[in-house]
């Protein structure tokens, strides 16, 4: 590729990217090469989890090019706060349809599932408002806004 045309190549690819992420097609995020349950039982770099220890749930994500992946296997509540209002009532009830989250005595997540922010996610897996800059956490306990700040 000549060196004129690089700049726009690499535009366009993040433009790809972007566009291919909201319209939730993850042609360019790769599958999770580890087996779901050794990911839920032990944190590797770039997990994040969210746990709810009252209602002894644990959720694990990390964020992707496409926003945050809650990775298959993880908990969310089953009881969904009448502060849950509009658009989050109505995904967490979509996603039920769908059969990404099973009920049961908690929600579980049937496969992995992006949203389009950490903040989304810890709502859906809380059943009330969360601010997931600080609900998700590494295995150091460093909160996501933590690790993006010491990435700058």
């Amino acid at each position: 590729i000549p060196s004129s045309d690089e700049d726009f190549t690499q535009e366009f690819t993040e433009d790809l990217y972007s566009i291919m992420g909201t319209l939730r097609y993850l042609l360019f995020e790769p599958p999770p090469t580890q087996a779901i349950q050794q990911t839920i039982e032990k944190l590797d770099m770039g997990n994040l989890s969210f746990d709810l220890p009252k209602l002894q749930i644990r959720a694990i994500g990390r964020m992707t090019n496409e926003g945050f992946m809650i990775l298959e296997k993880s908990e969310a509540s089953a009881h969904a706060a009448s502060s849950l209002q509009g658009g989050y009532r109505k995904l967490r009830d979509q996603l039920i349809n769908e059969g990404v989250l099973s009920v049961g005595e908690k929600l579980r997540f049937e496969k992995n599932h992006t949203f389009d922010s950490p903040s989304a996610a810890a709502t859906i897996v809380a059943g009330n408002p969360k601010n997931g800059n600080i609900c998700w956490k590494d295995v150091s306990g460093k909160t996501l806004k933590e690790l993006e700040t010491s990435k700058l």
